[in-house]
């Protein structure tokens, strides 16, 4: 696994592993082997696979209940040239339903050596097949001149935003105040008409507010801790820091004070991508899924 230290090695230069037509096309060979249930397809032989943190035989897990309907659609592909790693957020099918996908690849000697996934099914209050499908214009320009970011300052991005949060400070994570934030395929900021917001959690009352109005506003109190965080890579064209990591809730406790989202311990695993301009966060893609409470990542 590629971490921080070895994201950024390498300077200002630009030393090139795999091309981008290559890494994103060994995602596209994923989705479809996939689909078809069967890892041959894109010549797995030997390859470290996770599922939800879980590390199973390539060929368990999801490739066995994954179904050729829906077909796959990629919702934003990253590609990291310099680490020879990949990752995109999709829709799958699994037993004719869609279910959403965090999928990460690295490939060695041009084959996918590594496959981190995060699988999302609609059994949490944030879900919206709808929302994840609909068009993230913005993250897919390509970002040049005074408003691109380097290396450095976009492998830090994850580490402000989630600093921010623990702190409960919205001033320390640069973000922009019309910044987006979807998580699950739902909008939950700047969502005064609460579009996909299900009724069990309409009445939070904060998802009018920005996404540094959240953090002031104390909702993010109950977390514990947001751990074992990564940034395993980085699309510098595109200007998007890829961060995986969990939060951990300890449930309405009475010694953390305020009212916790939450009635029992969890960890929340989480695939973000933070989509950076001229030094801000403009707009945040998550998928977040709920686990039991302590869940190791699988991955250091």
């Amino acid at each position: 696994m590629t971490t921080r230290d070895e994201v950024l090695a390498g300077g200002s230069t630009r030393p090139r592993g795999a091309r981008r037509s290559e890494l994103v096309g060994a995602l596209e060979r994923y989705l479809e082997a996939l689909r078809a249930n069967d890892p041959a397809l894109f010549g797995a032989t030997r390859i470290r696979f996770t599922e939800n943190g879980q590390e199973l035989a390539v060929g368990k897990g999801l490739w066995g209940t994954a179904t050729k309907q829906p077909a796959p659609e990629v919702q934003l592909a990253l590609a990291d040239e310099r680490s020879s790693q990949a990752a995109c957020f999709a829709l799958v099918g699994e037993a004719g339903e869609p279910v959403l996908l965090a999928l990460r690849v690295r490939l060695r000697a041009g084959r996918i050596a590594e496959a981190e996934t995060l699988v999302c099914r609609d059994r949490d209050s944030i879900f919206s097949v709808e929302g994840f499908r609909r068009p993230r214009p913005l993250f897919g320009q390509l970002v040049s001149g005074q408003q691109r970011a380097d290396r450095e300052l976009l492998a830090g991005i994850p580490d402000r935003y989630l600093d921010g949060i623990l702190a409960g400070d919205g001033s320390a994570i640069p973000v922009a105040a019309d910044c987006i934030r979807v998580e699950n395929g739902v909008q939950t900021v700047l969502n005064p008409d609460l579009v996909g917001i299900r009724e069990a959690v309409r009445d939070r009352g904060t998802w009018h507010l920005s996404v540094a109005e959240q953090v002031d506003s104390g909702i993010f109190s109950d977390i514990e801790a947001a751990r074992d965080r990564r940034v395993p890579l980085i699309d510098e064209d595109l200007g998007v820091a890829f961060a995986w990591f969990l939060f951990d809730h300890a449930g309405p406790l009475t010694s953390r004070g305020g009212e916790s989202r939450f009635r029992t311990p969890n960890s929340m695993m989480a695939a973000e991508a933070f989509k950076v301009v001229g030094g801000q966060i403009r707009e945040i893609e998550a998928l977040l899924g709920v686990f039991p409470y302590g869940m190791r990542p699988g991955w250091t």
